[in-house]
């Protein structure tokens, strides 16, 4: 509808706009086509973006949480195949939480191989931290305001959308 050789809106598009829209907002909508347009490419390397990182980081906590799995049933359960996959997808995969399954892996591994806890004593908290990433990028919205869309051009960085309900009030919360 907008004329890409051009910053501002096509005649059409004024001419239709004039026509869906009471006099006193025409300005305003011509105005809000006009940053649309100049915003509509990074937004859509922003979704782009948006959606690689959300793919990657979902494909990679995956696979740690398999790895994650497969200690636990090995531990409990040991190598039998049978036994072994009939408790991963039994019991481990759909009941225990990702943060569970890390922390039960924490006790496991100090228990086990306390020497990999004494090199990497905040195990613990990183994967804690996987797992809040993960849950932002799984279940919050891009968010694509005028200034979001500013934030990603002027520093590459996108931010996701939460509401939480405190005090019956809303807060709105943004993740980098």
């Amino acid at each position: 509808m907008l004329n890409r050789s051009s910053p501002f809106p096509t005649r059409r598009y004024v001419e239709l706009i004039y026509f869906l829209f009471p006099c006193h907002t025409r300005r305003s909508i011509i105005v809000i086509a006009f940053v649309d347009w100049r915003m509509e490419e990074i937004l859509k390397r922003m979704r782009r973006a948006s959606k690689d990182t959300r793919g990657m980081v979902l494909e990679c906590v995956t696979d740690l949480e398999t790895v994650i799995d497969s200690y636990i049933a090995n531990y409990f359960v040991g190598k039998d195949d049978d036994r072994f996959n009939d408790f991963k997808s039994l019991i481990i995969t759909p009941y225990i939480t990702f943060r569970n399954k890390a922390e039960t892996f924490r006790i496991l591994v100090s228990k086990l191989n306390p020497e990999f806890i004494s090199k990497y004593p905040d195990v613990g908290k990183h994967l804690n931290d996987i797992a809040a990433q993960r849950n932002v990028l799984a279940h919050h919205s891009l968010y694509t305001t005028d200034a979001a869309i500013q934030h990603f051009h002027d520093k590459g960085e996108l931010q996701y959308l939460k509401f939480r309900l405190l005090n019956t009030k809303m807060k709105l919360s943004y993740y980098l």
